[in-house]
């Protein structure tokens, strides 16, 4: 008689899953020194953005209005797949795109807006991020600011190709990319996210700070409000130092915390 080979059953292996992240965020604007407002912005679960209209008189603050909406329709949407971004980016463009109210040109609308937004996948330890125009996204990490978007405007093609600043800056304004224009191709990024990342989405408002005060308005809050709330408060202080004609601001800030660790 041959001997008989018991196979052992064990439990099936499981898959590893990371803590879902902690996410808190608030979002502050003001007028700043300008006659109106056409700024906007929106928060949700997991993510913000940012809008900045322009065109003054051609109804920016409508274009960013769009932008705001469109965010606010797909709220739920982002809670569930942060990467979709890009599809409400290009909802708020049409939107923009088919107002008769914006008068149009050969170039696209004459009033458009920027976007900055960001989403973050709790359970996977990402960020996604897009924009288009000159409303930015940066990360604080282990007391480091870094700029995670590229400004779409003159400006900044010239310095890319070696302008000196004094010149460059003399095209601050002039934008490449924008929603409502016929160019308005987001950029997009995805990176990893862990405990203790800040965040800061910002019209282009808070330039009457330097990035060091932006860094050290950011490292020294204790909670996304009042971080989103110094850079507001500190960039229109600063402007009216300047004379007091400086832009909206506007500011989201998202701090990213692990379960298990407690904020501080």
């Amino acid at each position: 008689m041959n001997p008989r080979t018991t196979l052992r059953r064990f439990p099936p292996i499981r898959k590893f899953e990371k803590p879902r992240l902690e996410i808190e965020v608030h979002g502050a604007t003001h007028i700043g020194g300008r006659p109106s407002q056409e700024d906007t912005f929106h928060t949700w679960d997991n993510g913000g953005m940012v809008a900045d209209g322009m065109g003054g008189m051609f109804k920016g603050e409508v274009a960013s209005g769009h932008v705001e909406r469109a965010f606010k329709a797909n709220e739920a949407w982002l809670v569930k797949e942060p990467q979709k971004l890009l599809d409400v980016i290009e909802e708020a463009h049409d939107a923009i795109s088919l107002d008769p109210s914006i008068p149009s040109s050969k170039y696209g609308k004459e009033g458009g807006s920027t976007v900055a937004s960001l989403a973050i996948d709790s359970q996977k330890h990402e960020a996604h991020v897009a924009h288009v125009g000159d409303s930015r996204v940066y990360l604080l990490r282990d007391g480091k600011l870094v700029q995670l978007t590229r400004d779409h405007s003159a400006s900044q093609t010239l310095r890319d190709q070696g302008v000196e600043e004094k010149y460059a800056s003399r095209y601050d304004n002039v934008l490449e990319r924008a929603l409502g224009m016929k160019d308005h191709e987001p950029d997009i990024k995805k990176l990893a996210v862990k405990h203790g990342d800040v965040f800061a989405i910002v019209s282009d408002g808070w330039k009457t700070l330097s990035e060091d005060q932006l860094k050290e308005r950011l490292a020294k809050a204790t909670s996304a409000k009042e971080a989103a709330e110094s850079i507001v408060r500190g960039a229109d202080a600063a402007g009216k130092k300047k004379g007091g004609e400086h832009d909206n601001i506007t500011a989201v800030v998202l701090r990213v915390f692990a379960k298990q660790q407690k904020k501080s």
